[in-house]
């Protein structure tokens, strides 16, 4: 692949882990959506066998169907997250890889070697002068700690 290609294949990947990255959120929000209302029927459940009366059978009943519908929904929903959390790795890792191949070039005037090498080009603004202080005294200075009281 030539060089001038990496830097647009390298967009068209992360324009693709955006996308799959923003479907695995929405796919974990309904999955943790559908597990909130699980344990609200599943309460519900639990303290409804305590409750008399006809129409108390009847809504338990539903509440029991609907649980086994969210167990259903619940293991679609988790294998979708699977699925797209795998997809999601590959992808990053193709995104990685193809990045790999962009040269980073630095300018020509640049020193070559570690930060020893480094010179100050220029100096914008001004460094304050400024008084060091440990902690105790920064909170006495400032009434955050009475440590008086403290060590009584």
């Amino acid at each position: 692949m030539e060089d001038s290609e990496s830097p647009r294949r390298v967009g068209d990947l992360y324009e693709q882990y955006v996308e799959l990255d923003f479907k695995l959120s929405e796919a974990r929000n309904r999955r943790n959506t559908i597990a909130a209302e699980m344990a609200s029927i599943v309460k519900d459940i639990s303290t409804g066998k305590k409750t008399p009366g006809s129409n108390a059978s009847a809504l338990l009943d539903e509440k029991i169907k609907r649980r086994q519908e969210l167990v259903e929904l619940g293991r679609s929903v988790k294998e979708c997250v699977s699925g797209l959390e795998a997809s999601l790795a590959t992808l990053t890792d193709q995104l990685y890889e193809e990045a790999r191949h962009i040269p980073n070039i630095s300018a020509s005037d640049v020193p070559v070697g570690d930060e020893s090498k480094a010179e100050v080009v220029e100096m914008v603004g001004h460094v304050p002068k400024l008084e060091a202080y440990d902690h105790v005294t920064l909170c006495q200075m400032h009434g955050i700690a009475d440590f008086d009281r403290a060590s009584k």
